[in-house]
């Protein structure tokens, strides 16, 4: 592996810091100075100071002045540019105490919730009362009083103002430093004896370093930290420059060209990983550990890319004479070369004339070793050396350590002095290669260790990995963990490849290998829970279930049977203290539970109106999450990245699709100007009132179906609540009207009619009606035996 870099920045972390002085007179603060002249600088060096240069922290690292460090001060100005490599607690950049007072003055960095900010502490003196301490506080509520937080990687200027109350100042009414105490850069005096912490330490560079005992101007400061001014007239009290500090342990002394000290800070660099890719592979590569594939806009950045890899040809070329690839796609129908991220026409091209056409074979490009700065179309799936670029020191975070573990949670990677990748901890942690196996090593504890269990030669730690473990105070010492350049909002892929969180588990396939799908159970039961327990009581009372039933259509009525059929749905809500949820979706329907049994959910018992037989067929059964809060903090303890959610803000929702058949006692004394009531009552089995109840939700029902049935009308469905034994129910109730129209249409006027019909017959005479034969010779004996005609 090769690293180019652009730029005089090295490490994780640089910072310009100004820290304005304090004048206190009569409780006002001054950050002011007037007739102070300034010129410009005309040396081209400035001195620096390395902390820590050797591979393990010691406790005996810093700068020291001994006694008689500061004189009295009621004003100062501290100046300094830093770059941190590790971050620890605190970093001290002035620990100044004095004798039978412990320290007096404090400055320095602390990372509050994240941000990196100043910190301040000032121990007030007066002629007579107590001491007062005053501290600042980074940008999100560390501490006490007001400070300015700063940015990484950005110059900042900050100016400390701290409101004192007068009267604690005494009659002198001026806040001032002691004098003659001993001044330490790098450590934190507990007292003028040293009493150092071992946690609170600075790992890292520092230039330019000087202490004034005036307060200098805001303006005067922006001037210094944008390199417009470098030296005043005014000597400072202590620098670099002279001979007041004294090395003490792993510190070294050299000069930085100022040119350099001001250029801004620099951080494109790229990597060359001769481990041989394919182009798509080499593409994936590049992005899972932050960066893209190079792409050089210029002769300058041509050349320079050619010169740092054409060393490495012997171990990049095979076939030919490919040396690295490069972020450009060709299209066979157009016929054009086009930059890989940006999608756009090359701007600048440095193609070899008999290889710069497109075409079905040739859709990718590479450097070529036998032509200096020169490119060649290729196959993609040819195989060489791949170049990345990175436009800022890749942020990784290593996931799965148990909350006590002492190996750093962040890391970034750079380019050793032999050419081989490491990755660097935020803190003490660095990751190599030890006898071709990646190794964690610690600076601060000399027994941690930790070893990556490879599954084939060449493998890169990042992924997930089991690594064997020593020297930790986790429990499991061969944990899978996972490092990944991931932000805080991305899921990692199994291949690591990184896509948004929320794209996680939404029925959806974002990953390349499909690993955003998988393990997408909604719920996470803690250890020792029980689904066959209900859950805990809500602030020392029972828990409300609440309650909705939805009537789809009335299946049967069978007034000769007293019998009913219904199709119901049912949803009950709750909520479990006791669980934690996954990867919520806004629509509920899509976060059902995989086995709605590994949670506790109702178990309805239905009772009808009559206490008889019910006949129950289950349609459908399951348990959903309601997604209505916000994701819990990440968990870094955890080893993918996922939204997680309180159980106590997110309810469960049991849903049970069912045909219910019951008894109805139908009176059928006004038939057919009846109305009738059917009842339907459920509880949960084996709960009482102690542990629960159930309330309707909103109205609690609805209908869905035809009200109209052949002979009666559903006119109102309604949920009641009641209580019934120490139990909590919910009943459901049915009226109907007999529809007496269809009675009186279809059989009252029918008969009637016939009725009225058959008696009006007997009105008629028998000549009347219609004779369409001649009557038979019987029929004439007949009327004439009866003397009729």
């Amino acid at each position: 592996m090769l690293m180019w870099r652009k730029g005089c920045a090295i490490g994780i972390l640089t910072l310009f810091i100004c820290m304005a002085s304090i004048h206190v007179n009569g409780g006002r603060t001054n950050t002011t100075m007037s007739n102070i002249n300034i010129r410009r600088i005309l040396s081209l060096q400035a001195p620096r100071a390395l902390f820590e240069t050797g591979f393990e922290t010691t406790i005996v690292t810093y700068l020291d002045t001994g006694l008689g460090g500061l004189p009295r001060l009621t004003q100062f100005t501290l100046l300094a540019r830093v770059m941190i490599r590790r971050m620890t607690s605190h970093v001290p950049l002035l620990s100044y105490a004095v004798d039978h007072s412990g320290t007096e003055l404090l400055v320095g960095f602390v990372v509050c919730y994240g941000i990196l900010g100043f910190f301040l502490r000032v121990r007030a003196i007066q002629a007579n009362g107590p001491h007062t301490v005053l501290r600042g506080r980074c940008g999100r509520g560390c501490g006490d009083g007001a400070l300015g937080t700063t940015t990484p990687c950005l110059p900042q200027t900050a100016e400390v103002r701290i409101a004192v109350n007068a009267e604690l100042l005494g009659r002198r009414r001026v806040l001032e430093v002691q004098g003659g105490g001993r001044l330490v850069l790098g450590r934190n005096l507990g007292s003028v004896d040293g009493d150092f912490n071992a946690f609170e330490l600075l790992d890292g560079e520092v230039t330019d370093y000087r202490i004034y005992d005036v307060a200098l101007g805001s303006k005067q400061l922006k001037e210094w930290v944008e390199c417009k001014t470098l030296d005043f007239f005014n000597a400072p009290l202590i620098s670099f420059g002279d001979s007041k500090f004294k090395l003490v342990g792993e510190v070294e002394f050299d000069d930085i060209a100022i040119s350099d000290l001001c250029a801004g800070i620099v951080t494109d660099f790229s990597l060359l990983f001769t481990e041989k890719m394919d182009f798509h592979r080499a593409s994936a590569w590049c992005e899972i550990i932050g960066g893209h594939m190079a792409l050089p806009k210029s002769n300058y950045e041509n050349e320079l890319i050619w010169n740092a890899t054409v060393h490495k040809k012997d171990e990049c070329s095979s076939s030919w004479t490919y040396l690295t690839w490069l972020g450009i796609v060709g299209d066979p129908q157009t016929l054009e070369w086009r930059g890989l991220m940006e999608n756009k026409s090359l701007a600048f091209s440095n193609f070899l004339p008999i290889y710069r056409s497109v075409s079905e074979q040739y859709q990718c490009v590479a450097t070529v070793s036998h032509t200096r700065y020169s490119w060649a179309a290729s196959p993609c799936d040819m195989e060489t050396c791949t170049l990345c670029r990175f436009t800022s020191y890749p942020a990784l975070a290593l996931r799965g350590l148990c909350k006590l573990s002492l190996i750093d949670r962040k890391f970034t990677f750079h380019e050793s002095e032999d050419l081989e990748l490491s990755f660097e901890g935020y803190s003490h942690v660095e990751v190599v290669k030890v006898n071709g196996i990646w190794t964690m090593l610690s600076r601060r504890y000399k027994e941690l260790q930790a070893t990556m269990v490879q599954r084939y030669d060449g493998e890169f730690p990042l992924g997930v990995h089991r690594w064997k473990v020593v020297g930790d105070k986790c429990q499991d010492k061969k944990p899978m963990l996972l490092l990944t350049s991931c932000g805080h909002d991305q899921f990692t892929c199994s291949d690591g490849l990184c896509i948004s969180k929320d794209r996680r588990c939404d029925l959806s396939l974002d990953c390349p290998d499909k690993s955003d799908e998988a393990n997408c159970n909604r719920v996470s039961p803690p250890p020792g829970y029980s689904s066959k327990l209900p859950p805990p009581r809500i602030e020392g009372g029972p828990v409300p279930i609440y309650t909705y039933l939805t009537v789809r259509t009335i299946r049967k009525f069978d007034l000769a049977n007293f019998r009913i059929a219904v199709d119901l749905q049912v949803q009950m809500k709750w909520l479990d203290t006791r669980l934690q949820f996954r990867n919520l979706q806004n629509d509920h329907r899509s976060n059902k539970l995989d086995n709605y049994t590994e949670v506790w959910a109702p178990s309805l018992k239905l009772i009808d109106g009559t206490y008889g037989t019910i006949m129950e067929h289950i349609l459908s059964k399951g348990v959903f999450v309601m997604k209505e809060s916000d994701p819990l903090p990440d968990d870094d303890a955890t080893i993918y990245e996922e939204y997680k959610y309180d159980g106590a803000k997110n309810l469960l929702l049991f849903q049970e699709e069912m045909t219910v058949e019951f008894a109805c006692y139908f009176d059928l004394v006004m038939y057919p100007f009846d109305q009738q009531q059917c009842y339907l009552m459920f509880e949960i089995h084996d709960y009482d009132l102690g542990l629960g109840y159930l309330v309707k939700e909103g109205k609690g029902t609805k209908f869905l179906g035809n009200r109209k049935l052949l002979e009666y009308m559903l006119y109102r469905v309604q949920l009641y609540e009641f209580i019934d034994h120490n139990a909590s129910h919910v009943g459901l109730e049915l009226m109907f009207s007999n529809q007496f129209r269809y009675y009186i249409g279809n059989i009252f006027m029918p008969s009637l009619m016939l009725v009225v019909l058959c008696y009006v017959t007997l009105l008629f005479d028998l000549s009347d009606f219609n004779v369409r034969s001649r009557p038979s010779d019987s029929l004439i004996r007949a009327h004439t035996v009866y003397g009729t005609t």
